[in-house]
């Protein structure tokens, strides 16, 4: 779960340096470069590679660095996409399929009800579009408005994550050492907006794998270990 895919990476690269085979014929050899080769491709147990598409997340959740420019896809002479033979594989250990469309529905609802995932969504949005326009006006009165548009987005952000978290990270205060034992200075770790989310689909894992599929063996030892996780 996580970003909508990988990098799309799938190969491994040898870098073979030319100096060794030209070695002792004139000063150039010391600058003759190197050659690239790709000697490994890499599959996965459905039999298909993680070239250029890289592994399609079973669960998307809405993230900054999800997207495709930054991809294999988009750098310079990528090899192709193929596939090979899957491997048998029973996941769920009853030859079952797994819930996914569950899992899915269950974070996409949780998200859809998060102001905090909406202003995620606001953001995304807007660096797209400014990807998508590959421009700055030198107008100042629009330039001054889209900054403006832009501090009211993070406004809005910064207010829906104090609300969600309890805490004001802008607040700073003032300790000395004989603060250090007060109760109130206790640390409190809370998980980050992605990390939730995905602690979330893991108890959603959990709760579908006693509800849906009884039979599988260890889903109580899921929900325990999350537990302890969190």
């Amino acid at each position: 779960m996580g970003d909508s895919s990988s990098f799309g990476k799938g190969t491994v690269q040898a870098l073979i340096e030319l100096n060794e085979f030209l070695h002792g014929l004139d000063d150039a050899a010391n600058s003759a470069g190197a050659l690239q080769i790709t000697i490994e491709k890499v599959y996965r147990v459905t039999g298909e590679s993680t070239r250029l598409k890289g592994v399609i997340a079973d669960v998307t959740i809405p993230s900054l660095t999800d997207s495709a420019e930054f991809g294999e896809s988009e750098q310079e002479h990528p090899l192709a996409y193929d596939q090979v033979a899957p491997t048998a594989n029973d996941a769920a250990g009853n030859h079952k399929p797994l819930f996914f469309d569950e899992l899915r529905n269950r974070s996409i609802k949780r998200i859809n009800e998060d102001p905090v995932f909406h202003d995620l969504s606001a953001e995304i949005q807007l660096i797209k579009q400014k990807l998508w326009d590959n421009c700055v006006s030198l107008n100042e009165k629009v330039l001054r408005n889209e900054i403006g548009e832009e501090v009211c987005l993070q406004d809005k952000a910064d207010a829906d994550r104090i609300t969600a978290s309890g805490h004001d990270p802008t607040k700073h205060y003032r300790l000395m050492l004989a603060d250090v034992d007060k109760p109130k200075l206790k640390l409190k770790r809370k998980a980050d907006l992605e990390t939730a989310q995905k602690h979330a689909v893991l108890a959603d894992t959990a709760k579908c794998s006693n509800s849906l599929l009884p039979g599988i063996s260890g889903a109580n030892d899921l929900e325990s270990q999350r537990k302890m996780r969190l």
